[in-house]
């Protein structure tokens, strides 16, 4: 567990409760307006590009089922379905991401494509449903949680990603994939730390695309049995 935040994460921080005063905020990504609920992640921000980098990724998606979790406004599964993408189950362990990615779906108008449920990670995902890919846009740091806000940013102990690798095989189909974004803001070794315990779980490990930005490297991973 990092014992201070990078700078970079507090600016974050202090965005989203500056964002928050303003009430509900429209954003427009890829010509795709989103109306983000105060303290939901944004699907996009001058601190992080981790929605960004997951954006290519719906170019291979046509007639699959897609599981999101932590689909914070929603944007990951409106891009999916957007992408062809049958069917998105989307999951948050944050409430009022749940309400604002319901609104998101509706005001779009995808109400038969996608469901929103509340889920930490696989807990309340049924176990008979299997999914081509599972996007996981899951905290980058391990730090203690302050406030419930925060879990967008804080996976204590990593919880959440040993879960997602020691249960993704129950919800993949055959040849299915894990797809999400990382980034070096722990230092170095939160790559090769990510790639061992994908490891201990026999996922191996591809590195999609890399950016450097804001003084450090992001990567779209995806992840195969």
């Amino acid at each position: 567990m990092i014992v201070k935040l990078p700078q970079i994460t507090e600016d974050f921080l202090s965005h989203l409760e500056e964002m928050a005063w303003k009430g509900i905020v429209t954003y427009e990504v890829n010509g795709l307006k989103m109306e983000v609920f105060p303290f939901v992640f944004p699907p996009s921000s001058p601190f992080s590009d981790s929605s960004h980098m997951l954006y290519d990724f719906f170019c291979d998606v046509k007639g699959h089922r897609i599981l999101d979790i932590g689909t914070g406004t929603g944007v990951q599964a409106i891009q999916a379905v957007r992408g062809g993408a049958s069917y998105v189950l989307a999951t948050d362990v944050f409430q009022p991401a749940i309400d604002c990615a319901k609104h998101n779906v509706q005001k779009h108008g995808l109400g038969g494509q996608i469901d929103i449920i509340y889920s930490d990670v696989f807990d309340r995902v049924p176990s008979q449903q299997l999914f081509h890919s599972i996007i996981a846009n899951l905290p980058i740091l391990d730090y203690c949680v302050g406030k419930e806000s925060e879990l967008c940013l804080f996976d204590p102990g990593f919880v959440a990603h040993q879960k997602l690798f020691s249960q993704a095989e129950r919800y993949l189909r055959d040849g299915g994939r894990i797809v999400l974004v990382h980034a070096d803001l722990a230092g170095k070794t939160a790559f090769t730390d990510l790639e061992e315990l994908a490891g201990q779980h026999r996922f191996s490990s591809r590195v999609r695309g890399s950016v450097y930005s804001k003084g450090y490297e992001w990567r779209q991973y995806e992840f195969k049995r």
